[in-house]
Parts: structure tokens; C-alpha cells; sequence
């Protein structure tokens, strides 16, 4: 299924971070010979941890092109763009673990239970473009704000007559992400 995410030519060295766990990525904003991907020795059997380095680093680059390194908005981006990172990953492999760190991205994957995975890997690609298109619309002090307005953006692109969002708005109610689904 084709996202339209664009993805870059060439891809940082990947490395191993000795006696680490998970996945760092380092961007530096420049070239990707200056970046990296690394994963930790311990998690070298998870072939998880290289997808998902690989898909940070993708989304790393498209959400922060545009806010200065030391704003809450760039704050936001960054934290949209981890959770949208970990639940690609785990749309990839079509497998969310049941240990969930990220409550935004366990939530999405509760979306994609909901009304499966084009649907929902359309929506976030739309929420991922409003974010790198225009990350300063719909700021907010409140990240969990902040990610909700760009998920209604996504989901207005993609179910342009608001069907679903009555049923997401449930869905981040129930875990506590927004409490007012009625946010401007």
C-alpha cells in the first residue's frame, strides 16, 4: 500500500550501540552520512528494532524540517513523530507487542483494531503531512491537544465526512489522551 510517505535515497550508517537496548537515532539535519542508526547488542535478535530505527529516522527527517530546535513545538513534533514511528513499525510487521511503552501509539493500534490498517495507515500518513506541512497549526501548550487536532486532519483526509471520528474521539477518551473531543 503506497503512503506516499517520501522516504530518502540514502540511509544513515547503522551500527551497534554495545550493550544497549532498543534503537537511537542520531540526525543531524544535513547529510545522512552524518546521522546513524543504531541498535543495541541485546536487542540484535528483534529484527523489530531495525524497522523501527529505520522508520524513526524516515519520520525524524520529515517533522523536524520546519520548528527551531528549542521550542514546545518542536517538543510536540518530535513526540507525534515517535509515536507515529513505533506504530508504523508495528503495522509493518502486523504485530503490536503486548508490553505497549507508548500510550499514543497503543492507542492508534486500538484505531487500527477498530477500523483496520489502510484506513488507519492513511490516516496517520495524512496527520504525518500536517505535521511536517504545517506543524505550527493547531499548537498548543498540550501535546495530547496538539497530536489530536493532526489526527482530525488526517481523518478528515482520508473519511472527508467525519464517519469515523465520533468512534476515535471514544477510543482516545477511553485512554485518557483527550478529554474533550470537542476541541477547536
Amino acid at each position: 500500500m503506497g503512503l506516499d510517505i517520501p522516504t530518502p535515497a540514502e540511509i544513515p550508517p547503522l551500527g551497534v550501540l554495545t550493550g544497549g537496548i532498543g534503537v537511537n537515532v542520531t540526525t543531524t539535519g544535513t547529510s545522512p552520512y552524518h546521522d546513524e542508526i543504531m541498535v543495541g547488542e541485546r536487542s540484535l535478535n528483534d529484527r523489530t528494532e531495525a524497522t523501527h530505527g529505520y522508520s524513526w529516522y524516515v519520520i525524524k527527517q520529515l517533522v523536524n524540517q520546519k520548528p527551531s530546535k528549542e521550542t514546545i513545538l518542536s517538543q510536540h513534533t518530535n513526540r507525534a513523530g515517535w509515536a507515529l514511528a513505533t506504530y508504523y513499525n508495528w503495522s509493518f510487521w502486523n504485530n503490536a507487542p503486548k508490553k505497549q511503552p507508548d500510550q499514543w501509539a497503543a492507542t492508534l493500534w486500538k484505531i487500527r483494531e477498530k477500523f483496520g490498517q489502510k484506513f488507519t495507515d492513511q490516516m496517520l500518513a495524512y496527520t504525518l503531512r500536517s505535521i511536517h506541512d504545517s506543524p505550527e497549526e493547531g499548537a498548543d501548550a498540550n501535546f495530547n491537544i496538539y497530536f489530536f487536532r493532526k489526527l482530525r486532519t488526517g481523518e478528515l483526509a482520508v473519511d472527508n465526512e467525519h464517519r469515523k471520528l465520533s468512534e476515535i474521539n471514544e477510543i482516545l477518551k477511553r485512554a485518557r489522551l483527550v478529554n474533550d473531543p470537542n476541541i477547536p
